[in-house]
């Protein structure tokens, strides 16, 4: 291809909205090959006209933004737009080899756009501004993934785009077996680009070489780029962008109240998703002098949508009021969080309905693109964003709504509207963590731990994540620090610290365990020796 020719680029937004908003019209019936392609990414990935009419491009760098944390200049410094970097890729001549220079992984945390990316790569082949003999397949990782890849025809002609392997239910158990199965079906592909959160995906090792933005995985050698947060020049260009001047000479005052709710979010305003439903957070009763978190920023979208529903429901003969429809939702995402399934089958909804019979009212439910909870082409509901899950299996954990059971127990306590029994623990997720974090201002109830699946994912959040357990006379105990299972080094580097702590050395932990987070005082070690009938001791100094 010639050096004038692009996959993707920022001038191509605008003639991009132009073709899709000309075809629009045929979205729903037309027999037009490219307007049921955008029915199916419609049903899948959400709305691609919408997406298109208010993208930004976000930007992207090759190293871990967390690796840097603390030195915020050089995280600014070293950012590129995100379509330069897929571009330099998906035209790059350098030399394909069989275990090499095929894939890139996207990889940020949740909300940031990775989703919205494939999307927007796609929809530029669709809408023709690519080269003409390049062909485009996009797939949201799933069980039957690997057997669709296999069977694409002229694979070495087609850049496939794979989204969300954090939501894939094969890798949460081993996501690096997984993962290597997935590089070595898709050698064949002239590009291939993976979208995964950053705390999902697996170790792997460093290029041999030492070049940035590329790793090993296995015998494979790939790139990888980490999605930044927006900057206040992104957040303003989004919201000129949804909420335009009218006839561009009068200010649109809808969007000056939704700067003044921006500001209160703080650092949140920068996260994409978040970003783009700040209009529905407006709706919240005395949301523009609110101070924000993720946990209640989420509250605030997830009360709002369910008051839409309430007052859509109204038409019906004995409607669900919200408390109803928020205990419906909870269950289908306790159930799926449960099972490490992202989509409920036609079959299993009859078998929460049988167990929550006010499920019985998701039949009325608005399930279209624009709703939260969403059905796709085979009848099965999931919901628009894996955070709005992650969120109402949290909030239903803080406000001791899931209930530890064991099948098979006479005392088995009865499911309703305000309680949800499990019989395993719940699959622990970074974002499910940093809902609990904020709803809890970072101290839990130990027996809420207790009902979460930690595997054996590396939490760096669980450092921020303390708890306390319940002592005999129902007061609460110290605060604790939960230590994951897992390899760490011990010790200070050579040169470093005191000599009793050399040499530095890796030691692995076999079982999680926990520590007091600050040293026992006095007065708690009295309390223990009393609640034990133990002498007390006196220290002298």
């Amino acid at each position: 291809m010639s050096e004038s020719e692009s996959f993707v680029s920022v001038r191509l937004l605008k003639p991009l909205v132009k073709k899709l908003t000309a075809l629009s019209g045929k979205f729903s019936d037309s027999p037009d090959k490219r307007a049921e392609e955008i029915r199916k990414i419609g049903n899948i990935f959400g709305q691609p006209l919408d997406l298109a009419r208010h993208y930004i491009v976000p930007h992207c760098r090759y190293d871990n933004p967390l690796d840097h944390f603390e030195a915020q200049q050089s995280v600014t410094s070293t950012r590129s737009p995100v379509f330069s970097a897929i571009d330099i890729f998906l035209k790059g001549n350098f030399p394909l080899v069989k275990e090499g220079n095929r894939h890139l992984f996207v990889l940020s945390d949740a909300g940031m756009g990775k989703t919205s990316l494939l999307m927007m790569i796609k929809l530029t082949h669709l809408m023709a501004f690519w080269p003409p003999e390049y062909d485009c397949l996009l797939l949201k990782i799933g069980e039957d993934t690997l057997d669709t890849i296999a069977a694409h025809p002229n694979k070495a002609h087609t850049i496939l785009l794979l989204d969300a392997l954090d939501e894939d239910p094969l890798a949460w158990s081993n996501i690096k077996e997984r993962l290597l199965k997935i590089l070595a079906v898709t050698d064949s592909y002239y590009r291939v680009i993976i979208s995964c959160r950053t705390q999902f995906f697996p170790k792997v090792d460093a290029d041999l070489f030492g070049r940035s933005g590329q790793v090993r995985i296995g015998r494979h050698s790939c790139a990888m780029i980490f999605l930044t947060l927006f900057d206040n020049a992104q957040v303003s260009h989004y919201l000129a962008k949804r909420f335009p001047d009218y006839l561009h000479i009068f200010r649109n005052p809808k969007r000056w109240r939704v700067e003044q709710l921006v500001l209160g979010m703080r650092s949140l305003r920068f996260c994409p998703l978040l970003l783009s439903h700040a209009h529905d957070i407006l709706e919240v009763s005395g949301s523009e002098t609110g101070q924000w978190n993720a946990y209640t920023l989420y509250e605030a979208l997830i009360g709002n949508w369910l008051s839409r529903e309430e007052d859509a429901l109204r038409k019906f003969a004995d409607p669900p009021d919200r408390k109803d429809l928020r205990a419906i939702c909870t269950a289908i995402a306790v159930y799926l969080q449960q099972e490490g399934r992202r989509t409920l089958s036609r079959h299993a909804l009859g078998d929460l309905v049988a167990r929550f019979p006010v499920a019985r009212h998701l039949e009325h439910f608005d399930v279209r693109e624009c709703s939260f909870l969403n059905c796709n082409a085979q009848g099965d509901l999931r919901f628009s964003y894996y955070s709005i899950q992650e969120f109402l299996v949290a909030h239903a954990m803080m406000n001791k709504s899931v209930v530890p059971d064991i099948v098979g127990d006479p005392a088995r306590p009865t499911a309703s509207a305000e309680s949800i029994s499990v019989d395993k623990p719940i699959r622990a997720t970074d974002q499910l963590l940093v809902f609990l974090k904020d709803a809890s201002d970072g101290l839990l109830d130990f027996s809420l731990l207790g009902q979460l699946d930690l595997g054996d994912q590396s939490y760096p959040l669980i450092s921020q994540l303390h708890f306390y357990d319940r002592l005999a006379d129902g007061s609460r105990g110290p605060m604790m620090q939960l230590i994951l299972a897992g390899e760490f080094l011990m010790g200070s580097p050579q040169g470093i610290g005191r000599e009793r702590e050399h040499p530095q050395h890796r030691v692995r932990i076999a079982t999680p365990f926990a520590l007091g987070t600050y040293p026992v005082t006095f007065a708690e070690y009295d309390y223990f020796c009393e609640a034990r009938g133990r002498e007390k001791r006196f220290f002298r100094f």
